[in-house]
């Protein structure tokens, strides 16, 4: 229990300090945050593009 409780702890920390943003995103919003966290870490993200969704929309992905 300690140890979940330490991990939750630094997750919730690290991710402050880092300011990503752990909450729902739409399509747009989803784009747009995926290429600010490549932005800000692009020695260990990097965009791809999967193709196409059915509304013709380009779906991108990040690694």
């Amino acid at each position: 229990m300690f140890v979940f409780t330490l991990c939750l702890y630094l997750w919730s920390w690290l991710s402050s300090i880092h300011g990503l943003d752990f909450r729902y995103h739409n399509s747009v919003e989803m784009e747009q945050y995926l290429k600010d966290v490549n932005r800000t870490y692009p020695e260990i993200t990097h965009l791809h593009s999967i193709g196409q969704s059915v509304e013709g929309k380009t779906a991108v992905v990040q690694r």
